[in-house]
C-alpha cells in the first residue's frame, strides 16, 4: 500500500485526506472489516493528528500510511523530515 504525505497547504491537504479516506475504506472492505464513519469525521481526526505530530516533532509534513497488520487495517502517522 502506498503512503500518503499531507502538506501544509489546506487545498492540497483536503484532496489528499479524501484520497486517504477512500484508500482506507477500500483496504477495510478488502480485509472484511466494517467501514464506518464519514469524510468529515475522518478529516477532523487527520487534522488533529497532523497538528499533534507537527507540534511534537517540529516538522511540516506528516506521512500517513494504511497498513495491514494481523489481518486488520491500521492507519499510521509519522513525522516526515
Amino acid at each position: 500500500m502506498q503512503p500518503f504525505t499531507l502538506h501544509s497547504a489546506v487545498d492540497t491537504e483536503r484532496r489528499q485526506v479524501e484520497r486517504l479516506f477512500k484508500h482506507t475504506g477500500g483496504a477495510k472492505k478488502k480485509a472484511g472489516e466494517n467501514v464506518s464513519g464519514n469524510l468529515d469525521s475522518f478529516s477532523t481526526f487527520v487534522q488533529k493528528k497532523t497538528a499533534e505530530i507537527r507540534n511534537k516533532y517540529g516538522c511540516q509534513d506528516v506521512e500517513f500510511s494504511v497498513e495491514l497488520t494481523d489481518g486488520h487495517v491500521k492507519l499510521k502517522a509519522k513525522a516526515k523530515t
